[in-house]
């Protein structure tokens, strides 16, 4: 299996989105499994090898993290 852990350190963020994009930008679907507060897990397993953009969004923030993920 195949995974991506993420831990967010704003324990008032309410609302997080996630959105995976390959390095072309079309988006991938992704679901983000809340394991315990303030902690998540996206499977890959299904994604094909390469590079990956994962934005993630606190909801009523303007800004939002972007990181890059490598599938091998």
């Amino acid at each position: 299996t195949v995974l991506i852990n993420i831990r967010v350190a704003d324990n008032s963020a309410k609302k997080l989105s996630f959105e995976m994009h390959n390095i072309i930008g079309n988006r991938i679907q992704v679901q983000a499994e809340e394991i315990a507060p303030g902690h998540y897990r996206i499977q890959l397993e299904e994604l094909t090898p390469g590079y990956y953009l994962l934005s993630i969004r606190v909801e009523g923030k303007s800004k939002s993290k972007v990181h890059t993920v490598l599938k091998r």
